[in-house]
């Protein structure tokens, strides 16, 4: 790695998953001294995940310095420990839609409310279910009627997961009939994510920058993958990790070490902490 430094960031934003926390979901304690200690110098820690709030309020408590985060891709921020400060929703008729549609084809889909994520019967005999439950730390309950059910709740996240190319296709095919109507992107190969049209983290960090008085063109990014993009672009300067999807790494301006090599802490010892 071999970085130069011109200029602190008022703000350091990062992605959770394949970014800061490494393969087994862990930060290491290299990494939460790192930001622990950008904080002290009066550097705003900036959370920014596709998990549910449920899903990642035990991560930003164990960071301890942030006072807000984004969740949901963008769609919701929050400030510490739990006040909804913004929420974008699907609107239902496209909840509907949209889960029937996964349902019609067969594929594995779930809706979020509260602490429990809300799937259909297409699991396919691949745990995905069961798998999202242990990375998510939220219960799974199965649903008969699957689009009744995810169009009756409020939600601003659809999930579908899949084989890569699976979810590949049927990205660009949400992405070209809902076009100026929702966000469809992805956070790993086999997830598939749908979003209000302007819940994107690079829409949320903008508004972060407002809410929490810093500037944007002062603010460092870190993120792996296709849903970190707009982020990534927003910001004054952007790191992809090692591993990070191929679109990611070109569009960057940095590349640092991966997040199994604590990339995140890498970086930030060695422009602002050494």
């Amino acid at each position: 790695m071999d970085l130069k430094h011109n200029w602190s960031p008022e703000c350091i934003v990062f992605d959770l998953d394949d970014t800061l926390l490494r393969d087994d979901r862990t930060i290491s304690k290299r990494t939460l001294s790192a930001l622990r200690a950008c904080h002290d110098r009066g550097i705003r820690i900036l959370p920014a995940s596709g998990r549910a709030m449920e899903s990642m309020i035990d991560y930003v408590r164990e960071i301890g310095v942030a006072s807000h985060f984004i969740a949901c891709n963008g769609g919701e921020i929050w400030e510490v420990p739990d006040t909804i400060v913004q929420r974008l929703l699907i609107p239902e008729r496209y909840v509907h839609e949209i889960a029937l549609d996964l349902c019609r084809r067969r594929l594995y889909a779930h809706t979020y409310d509260g602490n429990s994520f809300y799937y259909n019967a297409f699991d396919g005999g691949n745990g995905y279910a069961r798998d999202y439950a242990v990375s998510s730390k939220l219960t799974g309950h199965l649903v008969d009627d699957f689009p009744s059910f995810a169009s009756s709740h409020p939600t601003g996240k659809l999930m579908c997961i899949s084989d890569p190319q699976t979810i590949t296709d049927l990205r660009g095919i949400y992405q070209e009939k809902y076009a100026g109507i929702l966000s469809v992107t992805t956070s790993k190969p086999f997830f598939m994510e749908i979003n209000p049209l302007h819940a994107t983290k690079g829409e949320a960090l903008h508004d972060c920058s407002e809410l929490m008085h810093f500037d944007l063109k002062r603010t460092w990014a870190f993120g792996d993958s296709f849903n970190d993009l707009s982020m990534l672009l927003a910001a004054g300067r952007s790191f992809a990790v090692k591993n990070a999807q191929e679109s990611v790494l070109h569009a960057t301006t940095d590349i640092c070490p991966s997040n199994e090599e604590d990339g995140v802490a890498c970086v930030l010892e060695q422009l602002l902490l050494s």
